[in-house]
């Protein structure tokens, strides 16, 4: 995960599959990017980071899985920080996420 992450502010989203695909997300996403199978990248404005609601203030959040050792490596990586604590505090709750993530795979 890169270090300039962002992070999560809580609104509960529910797939097809709400025991695998629960997931903590929160703000307000603008744009969708998908590649089935391999990447899919949002465009996210939080309300709660205190800024403006303009295109300078959104981040491009993006997942890529690929292929790694028999299983699968998911990356992400988010940009736009606007200062080092902010993206150390971000990449804190987002390795939060992903360990959550890891433990409903890894149990299946």
């Amino acid at each position: 995960m890169k270090r300039d992450d962002h992070g999560l502010d809580g609104e509960v989203v529910r797939g097809p599959e709400p025991e695998l695909a629960e997931a903590v997300l929160g703000g307000d996403y603008r744009g969708f990017e998908v590649e089935p199978g391999k990447r899919l990248v949002v465009t996210h404005f939080s309300p709660l980071s205190g800024q403006e609601d303009v295109p300078e203030n959104y981040h491009t959040v993006r997942y890529d899985l690929s292929g790694s050792d028999g299983g699968t490596t998911l990356t992400l990586t988010q940009d736009n920080s606007s200062s080092a604590e902010e993206a150390e505090q971000f990449s804190k709750n987002w390795q939060a996420m992903l360990d959550g993530l890891r433990g409903v795979v890894e149990t299946r």
